[in-house]
Formats: structure tokens, sequence, C-alpha cells
């Protein structure tokens, strides 16, 4: 019977053996369940299960010591490897038990019992950041350590009646300012849910709201409330830190887009620049220069932080989009640490931080923009087949490019276009 044997070659790692024979076993992902007081059991299947493979092998010949170490070697290392399998071809498996058997009735054989694991994928738990998330959360941080500087910071406590109304007019001013930035957004019926993070930070301006509100109507209340509220909006200055906050918040929620949102804020990032400087002469003047800074700075950081907010549902069209918004917002935030007090540092450090991370690992796999220029004159179809592959891509190379008519793109003009991510 020995010499009816067929010994099929093998290998692992490389390192060939002989096969006399092998077998496979299933091992279904499942859980068996049982009931009290019920007879039998109920199987519920969990998936596909992993296939196992055992392998009765050998090695043989004069240099049989050199051939079993080599395999012992290839079957002690670690992870996985590829056993080229007799009857089932390349499989990537992991070693899970092995035994060499050697006898002095076979001379020079050495037998090997191996038992493979195949792995079909990894399976190994795996941990992803929620980088919008952590943004979110270093945002509503920062605006904390903006509310608490501001309260340090603006005090009419004791100001005759000149400085107190400058401090109105900088109310004002920045009222005015953030009505300004929240033209055109559009308003609309929202939810009273969608609201929530910016009805917080409110402080005695908020109306009585439950179910759907407009948010129009939501946004010029708080702004008549704070202007009408006179000396008595002022006293308060913790108060009056959160209403300016939760007015910033509501640019963003009342926005169409985070895009929109980017761009109402972006355009109070600069906010107080152009003011009069109040110059601080006498210690009311410098008390008046310092509300001053301080409701401008409370406006222009709250800004960033939302700007920053926004980025984290921004589902950029391009990378080289996704990395301007990121290098403009982070340069702008180096700014504002240089003049930041060291608690709202460290809070605005953090944001900037969670913002790039967010922005970088997100645009990783987008598309970048690039430049195609065609030969001749062609239909837009033709082109985005020849760049693409694909001739429904068409709209998007016109619209990008502004051409007048998709069926004469102009030869010998770059197009703007996106490569693969």
């Amino acid at each position: 019977m020995a010499g009816k044997r067929k010994l099929l070659a093998a290998s692992f790692r490389g390192v060939e053996f002989g096969v006399e024979k092998s077998g496979a076993d299933g091992d279904p992902h499942g859980h068996i369940h049982k009931f009290p007081q019920r007879k039998g059991t109920l199987w519920e299947p969990l998936g596909e299960g992993d296939m196992t493979f055992a392998v009765e092998g050998f090695v043989v010949g004069d240099d049989w010591q050199q051939k079993r170490d080599t395999l012992e070697r290839a079957l002690r290392e670690g992870g996985t490897g590829e056993l080229v399998h007799p009857w089932r071809g390349r499989k990537t498996v992991a070693v899970t038990a092995w035994r060499a058997n050697e006898s002095v009735d076979e001379y020079r054989v050495v037998r090997f019992s191996i038992t493979f694991l195949e792995q079909t994928a990894d399976s190994r738990p795996t941990t992803r950041l929620n980088t919008p998330a952590i943004v979110n959360n270093k945002a509503d941080g920062a605006l904390r350590g903006v509310q608490d500087d501001f309260a340090g910071s603006f005090s009419v406590d004791g100001l005759p009646g000149f400085a107190a109304d400058g401090a109105l007019g900088d109310l004002d001013g920045a009222t005015t300012g953030i009505e300004r930035a929240g033209t055109g957004l559009g308003g609309g019926d929202l939810s009273l849910g969608t609201v929530a993070s910016a009805l917080r930070w409110f402080a005695g301006t908020s109306p009585q709201l439950g179910g759907r509100f407009d948010s129009s109507a939501f946004f010029s209340h708080s702004l008549r409330g704070l202007r009408m509220g006179g000396l008595s909006s002022l006293q308060d200055s913790s108060g009056l830190g959160g209403s300016m906050i939760g007015l910033m918040r509501l640019l963003s929620v009342r926005s169409a887009s985070p895009r929109q949102a980017w761009t109402a804020q972006r355009g109070l990032w600069d906010y107080g620049a152009d003011s009069a400087v109040v110059p601080p002469t006498t210690p009311t003047r410098a008390r008046q220069a310092a509300n001053s800074e301080a409701m401008a700075a409370l406006v222009r950081r709250s800004a960033l932080i939302e700007s920053a907010r926004a980025t984290s549902t921004w589902s950029f069209d391009n990378y080289d989009e996704a990395a301007q918004a990121r290098d403009e917002l982070a340069e702008r935030l180096d700014r504002e640490l240089d003049t930041a007090p060291d608690p709202l540092f460290v809070a605005l450090q953090d944001l900037k931080g969670a913002m790039v991370r967010d922005i970088t690992t997100r645009g990783a796999d987008l598309s970048r923009v690039t430049h195609w220029t065609p030969a001749a004159t062609l239909p837009a179809p033709v082109i985005a087949y020849e760049i693409y592959g694909d001739s429904s891509r068409d709209s998007e190379i016109v619209a990008r490019n502004n051409v007048r008519h998709p069926a004469f793109v102009p030869g010998g003009q770059p197009l703007e276009i996106l490569s693969d991510g």
C-alpha cells in the first residue's frame, strides 16, 4: 500500500514539506440558547465561522535534520503566513498547534502534525477616534474659557455715566456686527433641539419656547433684549458674556450648511480691529479701554471657536478646500493665542489641535485639485471619459470651469479637475 501512496508537495512560509493527508473543520459562530422549563435548545447563528486545517506532513532525506529545523522555525514564528495546501490552494493561516515525531523505524523521516487556522481578515477589535466629536467638545470648553475671561475683564461697577455709556456703545456695536453677519442666513422654523447648544448660553434674554419656533424671530428677540436692557445688561458680566456667546452659536445654527456658518463667523474674526481706541490716560479711561477690548475679544474669539466647530461637520469637496480651511483657521488661532491669558490659551490650543487633527484625518482620502489640458475642442462627456473613464462626470467639469457650452470645451486651455484621493 505504501507504494501506492501519493505524496503531495506543500509549503508554509516558503518551507516545503510533504503531505500525506489533511482534514478540515468548520467552527460556525453562534450561541446555544436554553430556556427555563422548556425542552430543546435554540441555535442562533452569529456569522461565518473559521476554517481549521489539520495536516499530516513530513520531511525526508539525507538532510532531514536541516529540513526539520527549518520547518520548525517557520512554525514557531508568530503571526500569519501563507500555506500552500495541496488540495485547497493558497491560504493565509496562523499556526495553532504542531507536533514533530521521529522514530527509529523511519530513518531520515520526521513526521509533523500541524493545525492551521485560516485568517480571512483581521478580526481584532479596532478603535477610531471620533475627531469631529472631539472638536465639538473642545469648542464648548473654549467657549467656557471665553465667558470666564470676559467675566473677569469686563466691569462697569463704579464707572461714571460717560464710561458706562461707552460700554453700552460697545455692546450695541457688537450686537450690530453679529446681526450683520447673520444677514441672509434665512432663519426659518427650527426644532428646539437644534438650538439647545445655543440656548444654554443665554442668561435672561431668551423667551419661553417650546416645540418649534422661528429662529429669525428668536435671534431678533435676543438682540433686542440685550440692547434694551440698558445698564442692567452690563451689570452681570458673566451673563452678558453667555448671551453674546449664545448669539454667536445661533449664527451657526441658523446657517443652511457648515460652509455658510464658516462664512458668517469668518466675517467676525477681525471684529474690533478698526474700532476707535480709547486712550488709557486716566484710571476711568483705562477701565473703559479694557471693557472695549474685552467686548471685541469676546466676539472675535467666539467667532473663531464657532468656525472650528463648523469645520467638524463640513463635508469638504476636495483635499485642497479642506487644507485651506484648516491652515487659515490654525493661523488665526495662533494669532489669538498671542494675547490669550493662560487658562484660555490652553483651551484654544486644545481646540486648534483637535481641529487640525480632524480635518487632516478626514481630508486624507479626498481628491486633489489638479489641471488637465485638452489637445482640441471636445464635448464635455468625451473629456470626462478621457480623464475619469466616466462620461457622466461631464457636469462636474462644466461647473468647475464655468464652461459656456458643454458641447464645445475649448482645447489648449487648462481645466481644473479632481484627481483621485
